[in-house]
C-alpha cells in the first residue's frame, strides 16, 4: 500500500488512509503522540448463543480432486455404478463438488479415494466456520480511527517499528466473507477475487445485512492485516457466508484461487476439528508455491493435544493461538486452544479494525483468535515482501526466533513448541523483518550500512526509511537506530 506517503511532520487536514500512513511514521523510533481522539465505544446487541458449527458432514455432497489430466468424465466412466451428478466446479484446481445419493456419502468417498490412479482427493463435503461464529467473541463493539491507529495490539507486537524493505508488496488472500471497500481500504484491495459461497464475483460482503451475526468479518480481519503491513494488497476470496459458516469445497477452491493469482500469504480465519483431504492437499499445493499459509485457532478453549484444530494443525500451515493482557504480564486468552496445533500467538483480546455493519463504515473492536491470526498475517506478508518465497518451514523459524517468550502460566502453552509449561511465543514483527537488515541477507552487517549509505547518497527510494515521502536525515537516523539494535 504505497499510497501511504505522507510524513508525519505533515500538516492540515488528511483522509483515513493517510492519517494512517502518517500515524505510522509517528508511531516509529521518534515515538510522537497520536493525534486522532478516541472515541467512546457503544455496544450493539450480542448475537445469540449457538454451537459452533465447524466440521459438520454435509448430507449428500463430495468432494473430489481428480489427478493432473483426469477429468470428471474419466471417473465417472471408471466408475460407472457410482452416481455422481456434478454441482460445482472450479476447474484449473480440478476441485469437484459432487452430489450423490443420501446415506451413501461413506461409501462413495471410500471407493473414490481408493482410486489412486485418478483421483487425489475425495470425501464427504463438511463445514468450517469462523472461531467466532456462534459465539460471544461475534460481537463487535464500536471503535474510531484513533482506537484503530493507536490499538495496544499493534504497539505490543512492535508493528510500527517494523519496515519490510525493499521487496515487492505483497498479495495477501483473505479467505473470509469478503471485504467491503472500505475507505481505509481504498486502493488496496486486489481485483480477481471471488465469492465460492454464491458462486459469482461479488465479494464486498454487500449480501450481507446489517444484524447479520458475523456479517464485517472479512472486512475488520483485512483491516488488522493493512494496520499491520502497510504495503500489503489485499485479494478477497469469499469462503464463509454470512453467518461465518463455509465448507471444505469452497476453501479448498479460495486457497487454488490464492495459487493461480500469486498470492504471498493466504489468511484462513477459521476452524474445525475435523481434517479435509482437499483442504491439506490445497495447502500443500501452496506451500509448494511458496506462499505461508496461516490459520486460527478455535474460540472454543481446547487442548489440542486432545482434539487437533484445522486447517492449523496441518503442517502447511501456522497456526495462531491467543493471548490476552493480565496484569504485569500475559495469559492465555480465556477462549483460545492451546498446544499442539499452535504454531506462534498474538494479540486475541480487544483488536480493533476497520469494518462493514451492513449499512456503513466504521471501526469496531472485538475478541478472537481470528484476529490474532489476522496479526500475524500481517507479518508474514511483511516478511515475504522483504525476504521472498520461503515455504512454511523457514517462516515459522524465522517467526519464532523472532518472538518474545512470555508466561501466560501452567499448564498452558502456546507456539513455537511450548507445551504444558506455562509459556508463549508472542510475535514480534519487528525482529522478524529485522529492519537494520537492509539488504535481506537475513542478518545485520557492514554490508547493510554500506548498501544503504549507497542508496541515502543517491536518494533513491529504498533509503525513505521511515516511509516519509523523501528522503532526508531522519532516515538515516533511524536506519541508523534500526542497525545498531540489529535482529
Amino acid at each position: 500500500m504505497r499510497e501511504f506517503t505522507m510524513t508525519a511532520r505533515a500538516t492540515g487536514l488528511m483522509s483515513d488512509s493517510q492519517q494512517i500512513g502518517a500515524t505510522r511514521a509517528r508511531m516509529g523510533t521518534r515515538a510522537l503522540v497520536a493525534s486522532v481522539a478516541v472515541l467512546v465505544a457503544c455496544v450493539l446487541p450480542a448475537p445469540p448463543l449457538l454451537a459452533n458449527d465447524g466440521g459438520t458432514p454435509i448430507a449428500g455432497q463430495v468432494v473430489l480432486i481428480t489427478r493432473p489430466g483426469v477429468t470428471l468424465d474419466d471417473v465417472r466412466a471408471a466408475h460407472p455404478n457410482l452416481s455422481l451428478t456434478p454441482l460445482r466446479a472450479f476447474t484449473p484446481a480440478r476441485i469437484h463438488l459432487l452430489a450423490v445419493p443420501l446415506g451413501q456419502e461413506a461409501a462413495y468417498e471410500i471407493q473414490l479415494a481408493a482410486d489412486s490412479a485418478r483421483v487425489r482427493a475425495a470425501e464427504q463435503n463438511k463445514t468450517v466456520a469462523s472461531p467466532e461464529e456462534g459465539t460471544t467473541q461475534s460481537l463487535f463493539l464500536r471503535s474510531s480511527l484513533g482506537e484503530y491507529l493507536s490499538q495496544p495490539g499493534y504497539v505490543e507486537i512492535d508493528a510500527a517499528r517494523a519496515v519490510a524493505g525493499r521487496g515487492e508488496p505483497s498479495l495477501v488472500a483473505v479467505l473470509d466473507t469478503g471485504i467491503a471497500p472500505h475507505p481505509v481500504l481504498a486502493g488496496r484491495i486486489s481485483p480477481g477475487g471471488y465469492n465460492f459461497v454464491t458462486d459469482t464475483t461479488t465479494t464486498d460482503e454487500s449480501g450481507c445485512g446489517a444484524g447479520t451475526p458475523l456479517v464485517g468479518h472479512g472486512t475488520f480481519i483485512a483491516g488488522v492485516i493493512a494496520g499491520v503491513d502497510p504495503d500489503a494488497r489485499l485479494l478477497p476470496i469469499t469462503v464463509l457466508g454470512c453467518g461465518g459458516v463455509g465448507n471444505a469445497f469452497s476453501v479448498a477452491c479460495g486457497v487454488y484461487l490464492a495459487i493461480e493469482r500469486g498470492a504471498s500469504v493466504i489468511n484462513m480465519s477459521f476452524a474445525t476439528t475435523i481434517s479435509s483431504n482437499a483442504v491439506e492437499r490445497a495447502v500443500e499445493d501452496a506451500n509448494a508455491a511458496g506462499i505461508v499459509c496461516v490459520s486460527s485457532l478455535s474460540n472454543l478453549s481446547r487442548n489440542t493435544d486432545l482434539e487437533r484444530v484445522y486447517p492449523g494443525e496441518h503442517d502447511e500451515v501456522i497456526g495462531v493461538g491467543g493471548l490476552a493482557r493480565a496484569s504485569g504480564g500475559w495469559e492465555r486468552a480465556p477462549f483460545s486452544d492451546w498446544e499442539r496445533s499452535s504454531d506462534v500467538a498474538a494479540p486475541a483480546v480487544g483488536v480493533v479494525g476497520t469494518w462493514f455493519d451492513g449499512a456503513q463504515f466504521g471501526y469496531a473492536r472485538a475478541s478472537g483468535n481470528s484476529y490474532a491470526a489476522a496479526l500475524v498475517a500481517g507479518v508474514a506478508s511483511m516478511v515475504r515482501s522483504k525476504y521472498g518465497p520461503r515455504d512454511v518451514v523457514w517462516t515459522e523459524q524465522r517467526l519464532c526466533a523472532a518472538s518474545e517468550t512470555v508466561f501466560i502460566g501452567a499448564p498452558f502453552g502456546i507456539g513455537c513448541g511450548h507445551r504444558d509449561d506455562g509459556f508463549a511465543s508472542l510475535i514480534n514483527a519487528r525482529r522478524a523483518v529485522c529492519p537494520g537488515d537492509y539488504n535481506a541477507s537475513t542478518q545485520v552487517d557492514l554490508f547493510d550500512y554500506l548498501d544503504f549509505v549507497a542508496a541515502f547518497n543517491g536518494e533513491e527510494a529504498s533509503a525513505d526509511f521511515d516511509r516519509s515521502g523523501s528522503v532526508d536525515l531522519f532516515d538515516y537516523l533511524d536506519f541508523a537506530q534500526a542497525f545498531a539494535e540489529g535482529c
